[in-house]
């Protein structure tokens, strides 16, 4: 993610979600975003360290990112995107944003506890202080 884009965001996984309470995310705009339901949650942790970074976080669920780059490009905006997730899903993301010439940044998830692997979601956590880092 190039920090002169001028529509910068975030993608992050469902699954850093906090699990013990029901999720209040919520469609907005590009794809779902985070309510602050839950002080525990690693989304809501997340959003609130990218949105003082003025990076829009979302929950992703089911974005175009060949729209999203359409949209935004059509405006004559340049879109720069940060992706944290699983290292499979980071691969596959950081392919997506090459293919429409989105400048990407990958954070990887602490650990893989995927749904595919596991055949339930189960929690996963980022390092905060390195995502305050990199943002800041």
């Amino acid at each position: 993610m190039s920090e002169n884009s001028d529509r910068k965001i975030a993608l992050m996984p469902y699954c850093l979600q906090d699990f013990s309470v029901s999720c209040k995310a919520a469609k907005n705009g590009y794809d779902y975003q985070c309510k602050g339901c839950s002080a525990i949650c690693y989304q809501n942790h997340a959003s609130s360290i990218l949105g003082k970074n003025n990076i829009e976080p979302f929950i992703w669920m089911g974005g175009s990112i060949k729209e999203l780059a359409k949209s935004t490009y059509s405006k004559g905006q340049s879109l720069g995107i940060l992706g944290i997730a699983c290292i499979p899903e980071l691969v596959w993301g950081i392919r997506k944003c090459n293919r429409y010439k989105i400048p990407v940044v990958g954070i990887p998830l602490n650990a893989n506890r995927c749904i595919r692997w596991f055949g339930e979601f189960f929690p996963n956590s980022i390092n905060l202080d390195e995502l305050e880092k990199l943002v800041s």
